[in-house]
Order: C-alpha cells, then sequence, then structure tokens
C-alpha cells in the first residue's frame, strides 16, 4: 500500500505540513493501526500555503483548527502539482 498524505499541524501552530505516504492500514475489533511514512523528497508545505490549497484540498475551516484523520476525495497529488509543490513528473 502507498496511498499518498498531507500531515499537518492546527492553523494556531504556523508549522509547515508534510506529504508522506500511509502505508499499511490493520484493523483489530474497533481499533486502527496506521503506519506511514514521510516524503523526503517533498519539501514542507507552509502553512500559508496549505490555508491557499484548502478548497482544492477539501478541507473545512473546523478542520484547519483540529487534530484529526480524514480520507478526502481529492486527487492530491494533481492539486500538489498544479500548486507547483511537486514537480511534474512526480
Amino acid at each position: 500500500m502507498r496511498f499518498p498524505a498531507i500531515f499537518a499541524h492546527e492553523n494556531i501552530h504556523g508549522l509547515p505540513a508534510r506529504v508522506g505516504w500511509i502505508t499499511q492500514i490493520q484493523k483489530l475489533g474497533n481499533e486502527f493501526r496506521i503506519r506511514f511514512e514521510m516524503d523526503a523528497s517533498v519539501p514542507p508545505i507552509a502553512a500559508e500555503k496549505l490555508i491557499e490549497l484548502r478548497w482544492d484540498l477539501s478541507l473545512t475551516e473546523w478542520e484547519m483548527n483540529r487534530t484529526h484523520w480524514a480520507v478526502k476525495d481529492v486527487d492530491l497529488v494533481s492539486v500538489l502539482k498544479d500548486a507547483e509543490i511537486l514537480p511534474l513528473d512526480f
């Protein structure tokens, strides 16, 4: 499994987000274990840039201020390429 993901802090911290990969999801009863790795080849995304991309990433204002996991119906790689965060050949 290799599912692209953004890992971000709550807005209040003003810290950059990172791009990474969800590499494994396991379920045991009502619990889940999610394994992931950050992609060192992708530079951090400034908090301001993430806010700018909010609409394209389908992020609500609430989500930008809460710690949570969310799966979106968004082509993350395409959005990040269009925003020139990822190279076109990524």
